[in-house]
């Protein structure tokens, strides 16, 4: 109910769909690897539109890059952290929030929700395929605004260590875990699986089920959008495959954004 105003007050993502047809997105993850990635983006930030998952604003606003989009679906308490230890606004940054996620208060000018509350009262809005991690609803959305080359940044879904996830530093679910903190006469709750470059890793079956999700939206996406391409920045990321270009510094073509 905190976002009732809001919702009524402005409009649902419809008034963006296609907008960007054609166009080059950089849909920006929180994992690790994402600080070795901010030059990319920096270099990119005038030839692609940014898209960054709620938990991942934090590290970018670090390096005073201020995204296009941010994306929240979560509707845990927890995911308002991300936001109220943020004390100036982003005007130059749209929320896109589903209907029963923190909206940001007062940090965001302009809103998009997307899903809907009693739509035979407050009018139909649409809504964006999303499963298992907030990284899927920023595809989602990418596709939905028309873009047709998509890279992926701070994609890992997976960690090095086998007793617990890794997160960018910056986020709310970053923990700094010391060795002796670990109890290892537990057995490991991670599972081992290969990245990209076929090195043995470790995942939670939610992000293996993340990846395989998306994998099969990427198919669905490139037979459907045939001059579309989808890269991952990250070889160590469980995101690849054969519709899935990995390349740490792929050249993007030519596009102003406005």
């Amino acid at each position: 109910y905190e976002n009732l105003v809001d919702y009524i007050r402005y409009p649902g993502i419809e008034i963006a769909k296609n907008k960007f047809k054609g166009g080059n997105v950089i849909c920006i993850g929180a994992g690790p690897v994402l600080e070795q990635q901010i030059d990319y983006i920096k270099a990119n930030v005038n030839n692609a539109l940014l898209i960054c998952v709620n938990s991942a604003l934090p590290a970018l606003l670090r390096h005073n890059i201020e995204p296009d989009f941010v994306i929240i679906n979560d509707s845990s308490l927890a995911t308002e952290q991300t936001f109220r230890k943020l004390h100036s606004q982003l005007p130059e940054t749209i929320i896109v929030p589903h209907v029963f996620s923190y909206a940001g208060g007062n940090l965001f000018q302009y809103k998009l929700f997307f899903d809907n509350y009693y739509p035979y009262i407050f009018g139909f809005r649409d809504t964006l395929q999303f499963h298992g991690s907030v990284i899927t609803t920023a595809f989602s959305f990418a596709v939905y605004l028309g873009c047709s080359t998509i890279v992926f940044a701070g994609t890992q879904l997976l960690s090095e260590n086998p007793y617990y996830f890794t997160y960018h530093s910056a986020t709310q679910n970053y923990k700094h875990i010391q060795p002796d903190k670990i109890n290892f006469d537990l057995p490991p709750n991670m599972y081992q699986v290969k990245n990209a470059s076929m090195e043995l890793k470790y995942t939670t079956l939610n992000m293996l089920d993340v990846a395989l999700w998306l994998k099969n939206r990427i198919y669905e996406f490139k037979q459907t959008c045939h001059d579309s391409v989808v890269i991952n920045l990250t070889a160590n990321s469980l995101l690849y495959g054969k519709d899935i270009i990995i390349d740490n510094n792929y050249i993007l073509p030519d596009y102003h954004k406005s």
